[in-house]
């Protein structure tokens, strides 16, 4: 559960503003609200594959963690 947690906060802070720069740079854009536009959906789509990617981990491990179930005996 921290993983699913962690994963997307880092990613929030850390990722949006270099691919929104990243996205936007090589595009002549007519007006700054297009750019702006364009940066909010890098963000948008960055942060929810994070999210994706963090509840993944946290499912893989929380599987290895967890004993197995046994049948009756």
């Amino acid at each position: 559960m921290l993983a699913a947690i962690l994963m997307p906060a880092l990613a929030t802070i850390f990722l949006p503003p270099i691919l929104g720069r990243l996205a936007v740079g090589p595009f002549t854009l007519t007006s700054p609200d297009e750019g702006g536009n364009l940066q909010d959906g890098v963000c948008m789509a960055a942060n929810f594959i994070a999210l994706l990617l963090g509840c993944r981990l946290a499912w893989r491990l929380g599987g290895r963690l967890a004993e197995p179930v046994r049948g009756p005996a």
